[in-house]
């Protein structure tokens, strides 16, 4: 005998297995639902929050970057030069920036690091340290957060946020010195 599928744009069935009234997604028992109505709740926690990206808590509409010190309207900047930049690098084999960067692997590293942008933190620097003297940014090879300092915002020769992200990318993919991060960043068309 073959089962009726209960999975149907019906919003009410019973489970013969559990006994349980399937409907409109929550589940009834002998009159009593099993879970709670989210339309019910008010204010305490958001049962629709998700992890790296709540958007009532967090400025992420790509659910991609997280942020330390950023105001909303940089995270909506870096969120925007971050897509768009990670769109450039594409690693197809007959990409024109594939062709500029003449590296055999530092256009696949940099798009998978641009898939993958949940690992990545962008840090706000809200006045110069030692390692932003000067700097429009920094990061450590291997590491996950990228430093935006304070010239990034006021130094017309950091050029868009992109730049930098993809610099400091090149940076933590392995690439120490400045020659292929600076590549990279010709190639992206940064001045």
């Amino acid at each position: 005998m073959t089962k009726a599928n209960p999975f149907r744009f019906s919003t009410k069935y019973q489970d013969d297995e559990t006994d349980l009234l399937y409907y409109g997604y929550r589940y009834e028992k002998d009159g009593r639902w099993l879970s709670r109505d989210p339309i019910g709740e008010k204010g305490g926690m958001n049962l629709y929050a998700f992890v790296g990206g709540d958007p009532l808590n967090r400025i992420d509409p790509i659910g991609l970057l997280k942020f330390e010190g950023c105001s909303p309207a940089r995270q909506t900047q870096i969120e925007k030069d971050f897509k768009d930049f990670c769109n450039k690098v594409d690693t197809t084999a007959k990409s024109a920036f594939r062709c500029c960067v003449n590296h055999f692997n530092i256009p696949d590293r940099l798009k998978s690091k641009c898939n993958r942008g949940n690992e990545l933190t962008i840090k706000c620097e809200q006045a110069s340290t030692g390692s932003c003297n000067g700097a429009c940014g920094w990061s450590l090879p291997g590491g996950s957060v990228i430093h935006l300092c304070p010239d990034q915002w006021t130094n017309p020769g950091c050029g868009d946020v992109g730049c930098t992200l993809l610099h400091e990318m090149t940076h933590q993919i392995g690439h120490g010195t400045e020659k292929w991060p600076r590549i990279v960043e010709k190639c992206l068309g940064c001045p």
